[in-house]
C-alpha cells in the first residue's frame, strides 16, 4: 500500500492550523484567517504533527504561525466536516481538512467563521515579530 490510511479522528484531538501574519489586524486573529484554499481549510492532526512541524511546513514559516481547534468543536459548527487526508507524496501523515465552510446560504460563512474563531484561546507559535 502507497502511504498511510485515511483514520477518523477523535473529537478530542486538536488540530493545528498555519496562519500567515499579513492575515492579521494589528497583530491580532480575526475570522477572515478561516479561509478556504482549493475548497477546504488545511490543518494537521496533532497525533501526527507538532506545532513545529506545521509551521516548517509553510513556504515561509518565519511569516506564518500555528494556532489548534478542538476536532469536536470544529464538527459541532454545521456543516464543517474534519477529514484525515494524508499526503504521502509531501510526507504529510497529519494533513486534515476541514470542509464546508463556502457551503450555502453565503452569509452562513462569516457566522461560522466568528464559531471558529471563539473557540482560539492561545497562539501554539505566533508568528515571528507579533
Amino acid at each position: 500500500m502507497n502511504g498511510w490510511p485515511q483514520e477518523q479522528i477523535p473529537d478530542e484531538e486538536r488540530l493545528f492550523m498555519r496562519v500567515h501574519k499579513s492575515l492579521l489586524v494589528d497583530g491580532e486573529l480575526v475570522p477572515g484567517v478561516f479561509r478556504e484554499q482549493k475548497g477546504s481549510i488545511s490543518t494537521d492532526w496533532e497525533r501526527y504533527s507538532t506545532p513545529q512541524q506545521s509551521l516548517a511546513r509553510a513556504a515561509k514559516p518565519a511569516e506564518n504561525g500555528i494556532i489548534a481547534l478542538l476536532t469536536e468543536g470544529v464538527r459541532s459548527v454545521p456543516p464543517l466536516n474534519v477529514v484525515h487526508e494524508p499526503r504521502p507524496a509531501l510526507n504529510n501523515r497529519a494533513h486534515t481538512n476541514i470542509y464546508g465552510l463556502s457551503q450555502p446560504p453565503p452569509e452562513a460563512k462569516n457566522e461560522r467563521r466568528l464559531k471558529l474563531l471563539e473557540m482560539f484561546h492561545e497562539w501554539e507559535l505566533r508568528p515571528e515579530g507579533i
